[in-house]
């Protein structure tokens, strides 16, 4: 979605250009909707849990016992994860998602 000048409260965009020499209306705004990824998903190195704001995501991977903070972001279907030192940059597809983890192939079940 495409807006020009006003923003949408609550969300960051995705990309943003202002014209030069512009008197009004000279910023136009691109949000991409995020697929939806708040809740529990099951991964081979454990549980993770995640809470969605828009497009910006956070939450907890979890595997034997010890929780590691997660942040990340989507664009529309595609999600890039930060878990510790693992990136994980993926599509969600309904209740998959599926990409790498730090260069190995992934996929919830």
């Amino acid at each position: 979605m495409v807006i020009n000048t006003f923003a949408i409260p609550g969300w960051e965009p995705d990309a943003q250009e202002t014209i030069d020499n512009c008197v009004v209306y000279c910023a136009s705004l691109l949000y991409v909707v995020p697929a939806r990824v708040e809740g529990r998903w099951k991964t081979a190195r454990g549980e993770l849990v995640l809470e969605q704001k828009f497009q910006v995501v956070s939450g907890k991977l979890t595997a034997g016992g010890v929780g590691t903070p997660v942040k990340g972001r989507l664009r529309g279907a595609e999600l890039e994860l930060i878990a510790g030192s693992d990136t994980l940059r993926g599509t969600v597809t309904g209740d998959r998602i599926e990409g790498t983890l730090s260069g190995v192939r992934v996929k919830t079940p």
